[in-house]
C-alpha cells in the first residue's frame, strides 16, 4: 500500500499544478500567450521524442517520465485549444 502513495500524490499534484498553471495563462495578455504557446509548442515536440526511448523502459522512472510527457503533450492541446489556436475563441 505505502508503495503506491507516492505515484498517487505525484500524479494528483502534477494535474492539478498544470491545470492550475493554464488556467492562469489563459487569463493573461495576448502576448505572454503567444509567448507561451510557442514554448508548449517546443516542450511538445521534446515530449513526442523523448516518448521513444522510454517506450522501452520498465522502471518507475519510466512511468513517471512518460506520464510527464503525457501531461506535457495534453497541456499543449488544451493550451492551443483554450488559446483559440484551434478550434477559434468562441
Amino acid at each position: 500500500m505505502s508503495d503506491l502513495v507516492a505515484p498517487i500524490c505525484a500524479t494528483i499534484i502534477i494535474w492539478w499544478a498544470s491545470t492550475g498553471a493554464l488556467l492562469w495563462l489563459v487569463r493573461q495578455s495576448r502576448a505572454l500567450r503567444y509567448g507561451a504557446a510557442m514554448v508548449f509548442t517546443l516542450a511538445a515536440a521534446v515530449a513526442t521524442l523523448a516518448v521513444l526511448p522510454l517506450r522501452d523502459m520498465s522502471t518507475p522512472l519510466g512511468a513517471y517520465a512518460g506520464f510527464a510527457c503525457g501531461i506535457v503533450l495534453w497541456a499543449w492541446h488544451e493550451s492551443m485549444f483554450l488559446f483559440g489556436y484551434i478550434s477559434g475563441a468562441r
